[in-house]
């Protein structure tokens, strides 16, 4: 990580945790002993604008992966756009992750990062985990990274997708046990699948723990 990065990065999450204590929103974790030291991927659900916030703040300096927001057009998501990257954020074009993409997030965690990443590929409609693709089980077989899942629980009631933001109320981080692909299982397909299946197992066990 740069030192422009850096300092990009510790501002957006000072303002963000100041932000959140303003608006009483009240941050709690568990289990944060489960992410190592070194590389790994948080995989985590998503239903609201405030979970990557919320990863940020409680977990500290984590690499996120956003759609580019320069298809828009727009001045404000322009600039929107440039203090995301100056933060370290890889951006990708709609769901899908791109070739450069993927290189970058490679690299992350070659020098030890840690990645966040969102299986759904976008919020959640009903605040329910939806649809898991294995983009992440992928990574994780092509960097040799353990998984850590983490339910985010209590951003879909303050900040739905489709609905107004509350101005008050409690969020839940459940960091879950660290996952490995299954290298038993001999067939790459079968292999990135049962990591998926373990992944959405973890985080719907979670959210179960977290109410």
């Amino acid at each position: 990580m740069d030192r422009w990065e850096k300092v990009v990065y510790n501002l957006s999450t000072g303002f963000c945790a100041l932000a959140m204590k303003a608006l009483d929103y009240r941050l709690i974790v568990h289990g944060k002993e489960n992410i190592p030291k070194g590389r790994a991927i948080i995989a985590a659900n998503h239903a609201s604008y405030l979970d990557p916030i919320s990863l940020a703040v409680g977990l500290g300096k984590l690499t996120f992966i956003a759609r580019d927001l320069d298809s828009n057009h727009n001045f404000m998501s322009s600039m929107f756009q440039r203090w995301l990257k100056l933060a370290g954020v890889i951006t990708i074009d709609g769901r899908k992750m791109q070739r450069d993409a993927l290189i970058q997030v490679l690299d992350k965690l070659e020098k030890g990062n840690k990645v966040a990443i969102f299986p759904e590929g976008t919020r959640s409609i009903d605040g329910k985990i939806g649809y898991f693709n294995n983009g992440v089980s992928l990574i994780a077989e092509l960097s040799d990274s353990p998984v850590v899942p983490v339910s985010l629980s209590g951003t879909y009631e303050i900040w739905p997708r489709h609905g107004r933001i509350k101005y008050s109320g409690e969020v839940r981080l459940n960091v879950c046990n660290r996952l490995y692909l299954n290298k038993q299982i001999t067939d790459k397909s079968e292999r990135r699948k049962d990591l998926t299946e373990r992944i959405r197992s973890e985080l719907e066990s979670g959210l179960i723990y977290s109410h």
